[in-house]
């Protein structure tokens, strides 16, 4: 309704086309501008570069440990395990 009583001001429909017209680049235009600046800060900015690194290779270390120590890590699971069955089962039987 705004939009009907905007183009019956104007003296011709020339004038509203070219008012249409203009809002549309003035648009077009920002959309533009904001794309840019998306972009430059996107491409542009390396602030969390160093942070995505150190992650990479604190997991790429964690990886190599793990696989290095592949047999001790093993080892100590069971050696963990059987105690707390161990444990486990001392408990249960003492309780009953």
């Amino acid at each position: 309704m705004i939009k009907i009583f905007k183009i019956l001001c104007f003296k011709s429909k020339e004038q509203a086309y070219r008012k249409g017209v203009k809002e549309m680049n003035t648009l077009v235009i920002k959309a533009m501008v904001y794309w840019q600046m998306f972009k430059n800060r996107f491409f542009e900015e390396e602030r969390g570069d160093v942070n995505v690194v150190s992650i990479v290779v604190l997991i790429g270390v964690a990886v190599l440990l793990a696989v290095f120590f592949k047999d001790k890590i093993g080892e100590l699971l069971k050696t963990l395990f059987n105690q707390i069955g161990d444990s486990a089962d001392n408990v249960v039987t003492k309780n009953i």
